[in-house]
């Protein structure tokens, strides 16, 4: 997609095409394998598990902040609760998002944190994504190191291409249930 030549209305009407795209793609996705669910979820765990242990290298009490999936998203908490990390949620404030423990409720600061899961709707495989419209995890992932951040997916999620602007930040590592990948920068 050549962004430099198109307007910001224009990229956020591309954008809002995609996202609408994105649940026709997830009903048809969880139709053909509604029977296979407990299985790709169970693969993209061990494949998650890897690149955690790639970038933590010892995953023993990190923190690491994920998400609360939607139904049409990869169940993250079930997925990572058996892995032996910190887990911290992000908490809205204004605009910016704040990292919480799920167990004590703290905040801890954005640098303390290990990885950061990234939620998203598709993502290319140079790992700039497509979220759900409001600007938090690029606000977010600007003060964040991109090779501690991981985007979980569903393969079909995988796109050549995503409508971006200038604001849109990436991530440094992909896992799907078939596959997990450095992003190429």
């Amino acid at each position: 997609m050549e962004n430099k030549r198109r307007s910001l209305a224009e990229i956020s009407e591309m954008k809002e095409r995609f996202r609408r795209c994105y649940f026709k793609k997830f009903k048809r996705y969880r139709e053909k394998n509604s029977d296979k669910f407990e299985k790709i979820h169970m693969k993209m765990s061990l494949n998650l598990k890897q690149v955690l242990g790639l970038i933590l290298k010892d995953m023993s009490k990190k923190k690491v902040m994920a998400y609360n999936s939607f139904k049409s998203e990869p169940p993250i908490l079930e997925i990572i609760k058996d892995f032996n990390l910190e887990i911290y949620v992000p908490l809205i404030q204004g605009e910016h998002l704040r990292p919480v423990s799920i167990i004590s409720n703290k905040e801890i600061s954005l640098s303390n944190l290990d990885a950061i899961i990234v939620p998203g709707l598709f993502v290319t495989k140079s790992g700039y994504r497509l979220g759900r419209g409001r600007g938090y995890y690029d606000r977010l992932l600007q003060f964040y190191p991109i090779n501690k951040t991981i985007f979980l997916c569903y393969n079909w999620q995988i796109l050549r291409e995503v409508p971006r602007n200038e604001k849109d930040r990436r991530v440094g590592h992909i896992s799907t249930e078939e596959k997990w990948a450095y992003c190429r920068f």
